[in-house]
């Protein structure tokens, strides 16, 4: 049986973290480093994922272990519902480092299991079901820039998303830029399914909230959140469209927050 070998990149957000999920316009771009799954079709409801990190994992279409290293392949199945199982074999570095690995890999087992099972998935399709993957199935309060950024990436160009109304328009490199883009990995790997991702999420719609009913104040923040959360905080308030009160703008934050944001920015 032919093997059918596909790769879903990892990308970078220069701009835009905790934001999509607040409807703000973000920032992503796709990077050379991503997740390689080899995998061919079988003829039962059976998935065989293996991996040179974590080993080998059999399930069926349905299970669901949100502790087990397979538990991406495990939801993607889950959404997507197929007929089919699939043999598969991944292989991705710099795993939890910050890239989206995450998206990465869930979109590569979605693609492989809707293409062994002859199923069509537009962008937008998958940009949604790996969006449900990740916060139906896992339980992660993510936004779309992950998925986003990885469907609609393209070569030697940085992409504008509006999470609102699904829009992505490229921004092309300049022809004759020298310019590079470095990623610097601290040797401290996370999972966001383990980690606080989801209290952070949960932090920044309060502060939102608070600020769009006109009850928010720096005394607030200052009692209320530590140094780092009010950085996301107030990024979140600056940056987020369904949150954010037309009154405000980028220009009265900086004015009126300027000293502090930049001591968040330069110490995050």
């Amino acid at each position: 049986m032919s093997t059918t070998t596909l790769f879903s990149p990892y990308r970078i957000c220069p701009i835009g973290a905790h934001i999509d999920h607040q409807g703000g316009a973000v920032l992503g771009r796709t990077i050379k480093l991503g997740t390689t799954l080899e995998y061919h079709a079988l003829d039962s409801k059976e998935i065989r994922i293996t991996s040179d990190q974590f080993g080998k994992a059999n399930f069926l279409i349905g299970d669901l272990d949100k502790n087990h290293w397979a538990r991406y392949a495990q939801a993607a199945a889950r959404v997507l519902n197929p007929k089919r199982g699939m043999k598969a074999h991944v292989t991705g570095s710099l795993i939890g480092a910050g890239l989206s690995s995450s998206a990465s890999v869930g979109l590569a087992y979605l693609k492989a299991l809707a293409d062994v099972n002859d199923i069509e998935l537009t962008s937008k399709e998958l940009v949604h079901l790996d969006f449900e993957l990740e916060y139906n199935e896992l339980g992660l309060q993510n936004g779309l820039l992950d998925p986003m950024s990885i469907i609609y990436g393209r070569k030697n160009a940085l992409l504008f998303m509006d999470v609102v109304t699904g829009s992505v328009s490229p921004i092309i490199d300049p022809p004759s830029s020298d310019s590079v883009w470095i990623v610097a990995y601290s040797g401290v790997s996370r999972e966001l399914t383990k980690s606080g991702f989801n209290v952070r999420v949960a932090e920044c719609h309060e502060a939102a909230a608070s600020f769009k009913a006109g009850r928010g104040n720096w005394a607030t923040f200052r009692g209320k959140f530590s140094r780092r959360r009010k950085c996301h905080c107030l990024r979140i308030c600056a940056g987020g469209r369904s949150t954010f009160s037309a009154k405000w703008n980028v220009s009265v934050w900086a004015g009126r927050f300027g000293r502090s944001l930049m001591r968040c920015d330069s110490g995050s």
